[in-house]
């Protein structure tokens, strides 16, 4: 498999998830026995050709107003979860696309949209805490010590991850993630002691979700099989989509999709997963010896 597969895949996926929606929105606004006349004069839209254009399913999606119609119709609260995953998903472009000082590399938006399609998601190793369970404080810090930017591409990184976070382990299906870090990770002191302490608490609690699963390799228990490099893992409840790896670098990332290739990353979590201690462990180690 090939990137050919993934574009085609997210497209197709793109285009049903259009028509999936547009059917919700259009059958809703019935229920609520209100007319296309009725929503434009709420002025949430400018138009019925734009309303029109979203009930048959053309787009574009944009999740904000999504939620605007949610809150006409007064829908349930998985209902507007699954019409916001809905919206961010079937974006003609890829709703990271709106984040376009942020996501400047196609190969990370198409990881972006890949993350929010996977089920499984296992993070191994590396230096950061990975992007989906940092704190606003932590993320902060990350960028303004590691990358040169703007205030306003700043604000557009910190929106994304928060997004990101919001698609990929919110809603009534949020995906499995197993991040097994490195101890450097919770030890490095971005952005400070007060910073790195409220990052650590966040992951102590998010270990006690059924989904989320935070470990940590121990300096003291020696070499890991990780230490060539932190990967992600995506893996798809779909039977035809293939296992996939992602790999960050400073030049930006790239996916590992031969089998026998992946079956090898596969295994060695499988290996770091024995290695690991669970992060209140880790903790309750550290705070021992201080």
């Amino acid at each position: 498999m090939s990137y050919n597969y993934w574009t085609e895949t997210l497209l197709a996926m793109s285009e049903m998830l259009k028509r999936t929606l547009g059917r919700a929105l259009a059958s809703a606004r019935k229920s609520a026995g209100m007319t296309m006349t009725d929503i434009v004069n709420t002025r949430i839209f400018g138009s019925r050709q734009k309303l029109w254009r979203l009930e048959t399913g053309q787009g574009p999606f944009k999740w904000a107003e999504v939620q605007a119609l949610a809150d006409i119709y007064r829908v349930d609260i998985k209902t507007r979860s699954q019409w916001v995953d809905w919206a961010m998903r079937a974006g003609e472009s890829g709703w990271w696309e709106n984040f376009s000082s942020t996501v400047s590399d196609f190969r990370f938006g198409l990881y972006v949209e890949l993350e929010q399609a996977a089920s499984r998601i296992t993070v191994c190793g590396g230096e950061l805490i990975h992007g989906l369970v940092q704190t606003e404080g932590y993320h902060r810090a990350v960028i303004e010590q590691t990358q040169h930017t703007t205030h306003e591409e700043l604000e557009e990184s910190v929106k994304l991850r928060a997004e990101r976070e919001a698609a990929v382990l919110g809603g009534p299906e949020p995906a499995q993630l197993k991040l097994i870090l490195s101890e450097a990770a919770v030890s490095f002191q971005i952005g400070g002691e007060s910073t790195l302490g409220k990052q650590i608490c966040h992951l102590q609690n998010l270990n006690q979700r059924p989904n989320i699963s935070v470990s940590c390799l121990r300096f003291g228990d020696g070499g890991h099989p990780s230490m060539r490099g932190p990967y992600t893992l995506l893996q798809f409840s779909e039977a035809e989509a293939p296992d996939i790896v992602y790999i960050e670098s400073l030049d930006g990332g790239r996916f590992i999709e031969d089998p026998k290739v992946v079956q090898r990353f596969i295994s060695n979590a499988k290996l770091l997963t024995t290695k690991a201690v669970p992060i209140k462990e880790w903790a309750r180690e550290r705070n021992a010896v201080a």
